[in-house]
């Protein structure tokens, strides 16, 4: 026994050398792998936020071109609606004005429209229709008066012109019905056909 002892320490002391040198080996790699670990977590961490500002900045580029877009949008809602306003006051004031103006603007447009259709017509009567509210105002003797004005014009209709039922579409102006063929007349009509040719005009005037 005695001369196994100094074979056994030796195995022994062979074996913590070894053991302890697996132990520095295996902190050394931990240490290492610790590093490396930290190293791109860190390396991570950069990437994202990284892409954290970048992805910040095209939001923050986004809701500034969404932002634009949205008050553009809101700018010409309220333009539309001050055009809408102002040709809505047009039509009031048209269908507000007084009688002996109101009269002498229908007889106006009534004989530039038959000027322009007197060749046209052939032998078809023309009819006047109007709005309820212009034949009572403007009077029975309103058709007379058109006729009238139309001798002084020196404008022949072969088949004469009627008055036509009331139409309680119209809220002004006239239709004027040859044959199959109806006129819109109505101020709605006139104020609408105006509004495309003002239209520049009222844009750069008012929003200049």
């Amino acid at each position: 026994m005695n001369e196994v002892q100094p074979l056994l320490n030796s195995i022994l002391d062979e074996a913590n050398q070894e053991a302890e040198e697996i132990r520095e080996a295996g902190r050394l790699k931990a240490r290492n792998l610790q590093e490396e670990f930290k190293a791109r977590a860190e390396q991570r961490r950069s990437e994202l936020l990284a892409d954290a500002e970048k992805k910040a900045k095209e939001e923050k580029s986004r809701l500034k071109i969404q932002a634009q877009l949205e008050m553009k949008r809101e700018l010409l809602e309220e333009k539309a609606k001050i055009i809408d306003g102002l040709f809505q006051t047009v039509r009031d004031r048209l269908t507000q004005m007084e009688v002996g103006a109101y009269q002498r603007m229908m007889l106006r447009l009534i004989i530039e429209a038959l000027r322009a259709d007197a060749q046209e017509a052939g032998d078809n009567p023309a009819q006047l229709i109007l709005s309820p509210r212009d034949r009572e105002r403007l009077g029975r003797k309103f058709l007379e008066q058109v006729t009238q004005e139309l001798k002084k014009e020196g404008i022949t209709l072969r088949g004469g012109l009627t008055l036509g039922e009331a139409d309680p579409a119209l809220s002004g102006g006239f239709f004027l019905r040859q044959g199959k063929i109806i006129q819109n007349y109505s101020l709605d009509n006139l104020v609408n056909a105006k509004r495309e040719e003002l239209l520049p005009e009222i844009g750069r005037r008012l929003f200049s």
